[in-house]
C-alpha cells in the first residue's frame, strides 16, 4: 500500500488555496482565558510609566504634544497587545485613523503654482474601472487631483522671517551635520535590513518625481499606482503592454529609468511585481470567472485588444493592491516595530466607520503629495555599506574621473541627462550587471541573490553625520530645492502636525557637536530649515512601537502620510472589491495572518515569484526586512518566541549550484523529515531502537486484508440501517478512520449527537497531517499547513499518551482516571491489546517516546490510504475491467502481485483530487 500511496502522490491536484480543515480544540476555552493569555503571551497593553505622556497629551492637545513622552509608541502598544476583539482597542484605532487623517487638508489648500484643470478623459467608454495611466479621475470630485504633472502642494506656509541671518551654504550643511565620516557604520538600532529601505525606495519614486526643469512640478501622480512599473502617461504604459490579449507586459520590465541609477535590490524588486502582473493576468484570463475571455488566438482584433485591456486593467489593480498590502503590513509594520516584536496587529487606514456625527468618514477623495513630505523621504543616511560602495562605484562611470565632494549641480544633471539619453528599448534595461536571457527575463537565480544579498546586510541607523559623502551633491541639490519651493521651517512643520516646537538646538539634538554646529550655522532654532532639521533631529530607541527609529518628527509625520495615501486612494478603498478585482483577485489579496510571518504580504510574493529560491520557513522569505542575525537574537530574547523559533530555516537559502548537488530523493526525504519534526514540540530525534520494534509490530498488524474488508462491510451495513443509498467514498475516507481508532490508537469515535469527538473530525485531523506531509509543495502554504496540523497532532497524541499510561500505570492510577474521564469510553478490546503489545516490546522508552513513534508510523499515512482506495475504486466502478473482478473475488488474492499492477493502472489513470467525490452503491 505504500507503494501505492507513493505512486499517487504525483497524480493530485493541489487546489490553488487551502482547504479550509479546522480541528477545534477539545477543551475549549472561555474568552476572559483566551484574553489572559493573549495579553500575557503581547505584554502589558499599558503600565504607570505610560501615564505622563498620557497627561502630557491632555494638556498640551492644542499647543503641541511633546514627542519625547512617545505618546505615539504608548498608544500603538496599548492597539497591538490588548485581545484581538477588544472593542476599546478597535475604537482607539478608529480615532487614531482619523486623527492621522486629518493631520492634512483634503483636498489641499495651497499648490506650488496653480494646478491645470483641464477635464482629463473620460472613462465611461468601458464597463470597468480602471486606473488611467497618469493619475486622472483617481478622484471623482475633484478629476485632476493628485494627477501626474501637476504642481506639488504646499502644506504648511511660512511665515518665518530671517532677515537678519541668511541660510548657510548647502555643501558647508552638509559637512557640517549630514556627511558620514570614512568608516563611521552604526548598525541599524531596529535591525532592519536594506531591502526595506529598497521596497521605501519603490514607495517614494511612485509618488515622487521632481520635473528637471520646472521643479514645482511633479511628474508622478499622487497614488501608490506602482507607477515605476507601468509608468505615469500613456506613452510609457504602451511601452510596457504586450498587447497579444493576455494582458502581459513585456517579460520583467518596468516603466522607471531612474530605478537603473539605484541599488540593484531595488531593481531586483521591481522585477518581482513585473512578473506578478503577469502571474495574475494569467490567472484571470484562466478563471475566466464571468465566461466572457477567450483564448487571444481565436479573436478577432478588435476583441483581442479589448480583453488585452480588461485584462490588463484588473491585472494591475489587483497588482496595486497587492503592494499597499505589503505597504500596510510588512512595511509600516517594519516602521512600528510589530514585526520586529512578533505581533500580527497592523494598523487598517482603509476601513470604512462613521464619525461621531453620524458622518460617513471620507475615504476615496484623492491626495496631493506636498513638497513638506518629499523632504520628509530623504532617506540616504540609512543606506547600507554594500549600497554605499555601489553608488560610489555607480557615481565613477556617470561621471567619471571625478570626486563626489566637488561635482556641482549643473555637472550632476549634466551628466544624468546624458546618461538618460542613452538608454535603450526598455525591454533591454539592465541594473546590476545582469545579463537578460533569450526570453527577456532576468536569471531566478541572480534576482534571488540580489533579494538575499539585501536582507542579509543590515541598514544604517537613521543620524546626524550619517548620509555617506557620495550623496553629496544629492542632498545639495534637496536644499536647493527646499529654498525654491519656499519650504517651511522644521518648528513651522512640528507645529503644523501638532507637536511641541523646540526652543533650542539642544532640545532639537541633544549631542553637543550637532547641536553647536547646526547653532553656529543658523543662528536661532527658528531659522532651522526643514530639509536639514528633519534629517539631522535626535533618533527614536529601538522600544516598543518603534522600529523604523528615524528622528522624532520624522516618525510622527510618516504615519499621517501613510494614512492618507492609502485612504485617500478609492481603488483601494471604495473601489477595492472583488467585482472590480475579480473574486479570486481580491481573496489573492487578503492578509494571513497566521503565515508565519505575522501577516506579512511579501512573503508570498516571494514564494510565489521564486518557488525555488525561498524554501518554506526560510527567514528569509518570511523577514526579508529584517537582518537574519539580528532577528535571531531578538527571538532568542523573546520567550513568546520559543515555541516556534524552530520551525524556521535560519540558513541562506542553497545557491543553485549548491541545490544541483542534493538529488531530487534527498530532497523529498530531507523535506519530510523537516516537516515531521515540526510536528513534535520540542522536536525530538528519531530513536531507532524505539521505532523498530514498533515499526514491526505495526506492519504484523496490518499485514492482512481481511480486516479491512470486514471494517467495509460493518461501515456499508450500519450506514445502509439510516439510508438505503451509501456513499461507498464516504465510507473509504473513514475506513482508516475506524481501523487506527478502535483497532490501534483507540481513539473516542462518538456519533455528532453525543460528542464533537467523531469519526468525521478524525478524519480531518488525518488529513491535515497527511496535507502537511505529503501534499505540501507550496512554500507560501507550508506554515498554515503546518499549524493546522500541529494542532492535529496535539489532539492526536493527547488520546494516545493517556491510553498508554493508562495501560502502563492501571486503571486506578491518576493517568488511567483521567484517560477515562477525558476519552468518556472505554476504549476497545482490540485497541488495549495492540497498545499493550507495543509497550511490552519498548520497556525502556518513555510513554512519550512510545507515542511519538506510534504517531510517525501509523497516522501520516491514514488519509493517504482513503484517497488510494478511492481513487481505485472510482476508477474501475466506471471501467469495466472483468479481469480485475475475478482477481478480487479469489480469496486468496490479497497477497498477489496481480492486484498491485491493477491498483498502480488505476492511480496512473487517476488526476484529479478523489475525496470529494460521490459513489452511491
Amino acid at each position: 500500500m505504500k507503494r501505492a500511496a507513493a505512486s499517487l502522490l504525483p497524480k493530485i491536484n493541489i487546489f490553488p488555496y487551502i482547504p479550509q480543515v479546522e480541528i477545534p480544540a477539545f477543551f475549549g476555552k472561555s474568552k476572559s482565558v483566551e484574553h489572559f493569555e493573549q495579553v500575557i503571551t503581547r505584554g502589558p497593553p499599558f503600565t504607570l510609566e505610560d501615564l505622563p505622556a498620557y497627561i502630557d497629551a491632555l494638556k498640551n492637545l492644542k499647543s503641541g504634544i511633546n514627542d519625547r513622552e512617545f505618546l505615539l509608541e504608548k498608544l500603538l502598544i496599548l492597539m497591538s497587545r490588548l485581545p484581538d476583539d477588544s472593542v476599546f482597542a478597535k475604537q482607539l484605532q478608529i480615532s487614531v485613523i482619523g486623527i492621522l487623517y486629518k493631520d492634512l487638508p483634503h483636498p489641499p489648500c495651497s499648490f506650488l503654482k496653480a494646478p491645470v484643470t483641464t477635464p482629463p478623459p473620460s472613462s465611461s467608454s468601458v464597463p470597468y474601472i480602471f486606473r488611467s495611466a497618469d493619475g486622472s479621475n483617481y478622484a471623482m470630485s475633484v478629476p485632476n487631483l493628485g494627477q501626474a504633472g501637476q504642481p506639488y502642494a504646499r502644506s504648511v506656509p511660512s511665515t518665518h522671517v530671517s532677515s537678519c541671518h541668511p541660510l548657510p551654504d548647502p555643501g558647508e550643511v552638509f559637512d557640517t551635520l549630514l556627511r558620514r565620516r570614512q568608516n563611521d557604520f552604526v548598525p541599524h538600532p531596529g535591525g532592519l535590513s536594506s531591502l526595506f529601505f529598497a521596497f521605501a525606495d519603490l514607495i517614494i519614486h511612485s509618488i515622487f518625481d521632481t520635473n528637471s526643469r520646472d521643479w514645482t512640478i511633479n511628474d508622478a501622480s499622487s497614488y501608490l499606482d506602482l507607477s515605476i512599473i507601468y509608468g505615469h502617461n500613456e506613452e510609457q504604459v504602451d511601452s510596457i503592454r504586450k498587447k497579444d490579449g493576455t494582458g502581459h507586459i513585456w517579460e520583467d520590465a518596468f516603466a522607471d529609468k531612474r530605478l537603473l541609477f539605484m541599488p540593484p535590490s531595488v531593481g531586483a524588486l521591481a522585477v518581482l511585481f513585473s512578473r506578478h502582473h503577469n502571474y495574475v493576468a494569467s490567472k484571470i484570463l484562466s478563471l475566466n470567472e464571468r465566461g466572457t475571455l477567450a483564448c487571444p488566438t481565436t479573436l478577432q482584433e478588435a476583441q483581442r485588444t479589448a480583453q488585452c485591456a480588461e485584462i490588463f486593467h484588473r491585472a494591475r489593480l489587483v497588482n496595486t493592491a497587492f503592494f499597499m498590502q505589503i505597504i500596510l503590513t510588512d512595511y509600516v509594520g517594519g516602521i512600528l516595530g510589530l514585526v520586529r516584536d512578533g505581533l500580527t496587529w497592523r494598523l487598517d487606514p482603509l476601513q470604512e466607520f462613521r464619525e461621531q456625527t453620524h458622518d460617513v468618514s471620507q475615504r476615496g477623495a484623492g491626495n496631493a503629495v506636498s513638497l513638506e513630505f518629499n523632504m520628509l523621504y530623504r532617506w540616504h543616511s540609512a543606506l547600507s555599506r554594500q549600497d554605499e560602495a555601489w553608488i560610489e562605484r555607480t557615481f565613477k562611470v556617470i561621471i567619471p574621473g571625478r570626486d563626489p565632494s566637488s561635482i556641482t549641480v549643473e555637472e550632476f544633471k549634466a551628466a544624468v541627462r546624458t546618461d538618460s539619453a542613452q538608454m535603450p528599448d526598455i525591454r533591454s534595461w539592465t541594473f546590476g550587471g545582469l545579463a537578460r536571457e533569450e526570453d527577456g527575463r532576468f536569471s531566478d537565480a541572480d534576482i534571488a541573490r540580489i533579494l538575499q544579498d539585501a536582507t542579509a546586510d543590515r541598514a544604517c541607523a537613521f543620524r546626524a553625520r550619517g548620509v555617506p559623502a557620495v550623496m553629496r551633491i544629492v542632498e545639495i541639490l534637496g536644499m536647493e530645492q527646499a529654498r525654491a519651493w519656499g519650504a517651511c521651517s522644521l518648528n513651522e512643520f512640528r507645529y503644523f502636525i501638532g507637536l511641541k516646537p523646540y526652543k533650542s538646538f539642544s532640545e532639537w539634538n541633544p549631542d553637543p557637536e550637532i547641536y553647536t554646529a547646526a547653532e553656529r550655522l543658523y543662528g536661532d532654532i527658528e531659522n532651522l530649515e526643514l530639509h536639514v532639521g528633519l534629517q539631522a533631529e535626535e533618533t527614536k530607541p529601538p522600544i516598543p512601537g518603534a522600529g523604523l527609529c528615524p528622528g522624532y518628527t520624522i516618525s510622527r509625520a510618516i504615519l499621517a502620510d501613510a494614512v492618507c495615501l492609502t485612504r485617500g486612494d478609492r481603488f483601494l478603498t471604495v473601489d477595492f472589491t472583488p467585482f472590480n478585482l475579480t473574486t479570486w483577485g481580491y481573496e489573492h489579496c487578503m492578509v494571513n495572518k497566521v503565515d508565519g510571518s505575522y501577516g506579512g504580504m511579501l512573503t508570498k510574493l516571494l514564494f510565489h515569484m521564486l518557488p525555488d529560491h525561498y524554501p518554506a520557513g526560510s527567514v528569509y522569505a518570511h523577514f526579508p526586512f529584517l537582518s537574519p542575525e539580528f532577528l535571531a537574537s531578538s527571538m532568542a530574547k523573546a520567550p513568546r518566541s520559543a515555541g516556534i523559533r524552530h520551525l524556521y530555516d535560519w540558513d541562506r537559502p542553497l545557491t543553485v549550484q549548491q541545490a544541483a548537488l542534493v538529488t531530487p530523493d534527498m530532497k523529498v526525504v530531507r523535506g519530510y523529515e523537516r516537516r515531521l519534526s515540526n510536528l513534535h514540540m520540542p522536536p525530538r530525534i528519531r530513536n531507532e531502537a524505539i521505532r523498530k520494534p514498533i515499526s514491526d509490530k505495526v506492519a504484523e498488524y496490518t499485514a492482512s486484508t481481511s480486516h479491512f474488508a470486514h471494517l467495509t462491510s460493518e461501515l456499508i451495513r450500519k450506514r445502509r440501517q439510516a439510508d438505503h443509498r451509501v456513499d461507498i467514498i464516504e465510507i473509504l475516507n473513514l475506513l482508516p478512520v475506524y481501523w487506527v481508532g478502535d483497532i490501534m490508537v483507540g481513539l473516542p469515535l462518538m456519533d455528532e449527537s453525543s460528542s464533537q469527538v467523531t469519526p468525521e473530525l478524525w478524519y480531518k485531523a488525518f488529513f491535515s497531517i497527511a496535507h502537511y506531509l505529503f501534499l505540501n509543495d507550496n512554500p507560501a502554504y507550508d506554515w498554515t499547513l503546518c499549524q493546522k496540523a500541529i494542532r492535529s497532532t496535539q489532539l492526536i497524541k493527547f488520546y494516545l499518551e493517556s491510553h498508554l499510561n493508562r495501560l502502563s500505570n492501571g486503571i486506578l492510577s491518576i493517568n488511567g482516571i483521567c484517560d477515562l474521564l477525558f476519552s468518556n469510553h472505554l476504549s476497545s478490546h482490540k485497541g488495549e491489546v495492540f497498545l499493550s503489545e507495543v509497550l511490552k516490546v519498548t520497556q525502556q522508552a518513555s510513554i512519550e517516546e512510545i507515542a511519538s513513534c506510534l504517531f510517525e508510523e501509523i497516522i501520516p499515512s491514514a488519509a493517504l490510504f482513503s484517497v488510494v482506495i478511492a481513487s481505485v475504486v472510482k476508477y474501475y466502478m466506471h471501467t469495466q475491467d472483468d479481469a480485475f473482478v475475478l482477481e478480487c473475488q479469489d480469496k486468496g488474492s490479497e497477497q498477489r502481485p496481480a492486484i498491485l499492477q491493477y491498483i498502480c493502472k488505476a492511480l496512473s489513470k487517476s488526476s484529479a483530487f478523489v475525496t470529494t467525490w460521490t459513489v452511491y452503491i
